[in-house]
């Protein structure tokens, strides 16, 4: 009779503790559980914090584009000048010519008016604005008109930007971009202002385009290159 009772009282004991022993082991999942959530919202609210850093990465790196476009000098041919048989001086540029327009339409120019894609205008980073051109596509002898109002283009190798309208009379719309003469002169300029500033434009490259030519000779006469009939001259 000894054992049987023992044996009760250890059962009763064994019974008394294992809810004790099953509380721990419930609580152990719900407290991982609760663990992991404060986790997954982190992560959740990590996630737009991170796009934004991304985003203004993008903007960063948009923004410097765009400061080194304005902040740089492209390379493109020199201006110069070139006289009529009456003496006149002529702006002469020649290099690359590309155009633009659809989204640009309507929009400010440097000069202050619209732009309009339907109208032959230019933009151009040595003519002064209000200046009258010619411009003549030398892959095909086609010539337009045409006023600058704009300034620009910022590419390397190219010399003026057109609107669409004096793109498709120089038969370049689908290249896109062609080699081109642009020629201004005095005389041909709508209103005194203009023709006083291609004047002072001329009389500037000129003296630029004088200054360079000793240099150019006495390369020549050292005999590093051919000579040629500026280097003769001199």
């Amino acid at each position: 009779m000894h054992i049987p009772r023992t044996l009760f009282v250890a059962l009763c004991a064994l019974t008394l503790t294992l809810p004790v022993i099953a509380t721990p082991a419930h609580a152990q999942p719900s407290g991982t559980t609760h663990s992991l959530k404060p986790a997954e919202s982190k992560s959740h609210r990590a996630k737009p914090h991170a796009a934004k850093s991304t985003a203004a990465r993008h903007h960063g790196a948009k923004s410097a584009k765009v400061v080194k476009a304005k902040g740089e000098k492209a390379k493109v041919p020199p201006v110069a000048v070139e006289r009529t048989e009456t003496g006149e001086p002529v702006i002469v540029h020649e290099g690359e010519a590309s155009f633009y327009g659809g989204d640009f339409h309507g929009k400010k120019t440097a000069s202050g008016t619209p732009f309009d894609q339907n109208k032959p205008t230019a933009a151009s980073r040595e003519l002064p604005l209000g200046t009258k051109a010619t411009v003549t596509n030398q892959d095909n002898g086609k010539s337009v008109e045409v006023i600058v109002n704009d300034r620009g283009p910022y590419v390397d190798g190219r010399v003026i930007d057109l609107s669409k309208n004096a793109a498709k009379k120089l038969d370049m719309i689908d290249d896109g971009v062609a080699p081109v003469r642009v020629e201004a002169k005095p005389s041909a300029q709508p209103t005194e202002a203009a023709k006083e500033k291609v004047e002072a434009k001329a009389e500037k490259a000129d003296k630029t385009q004088t200054a360079e030519k000793p240099a150019n000779a006495q390369a020549g006469a050292s005999g590093d290159q051919p000579g040629t009939g500026s280097g003769s001259s001199e």
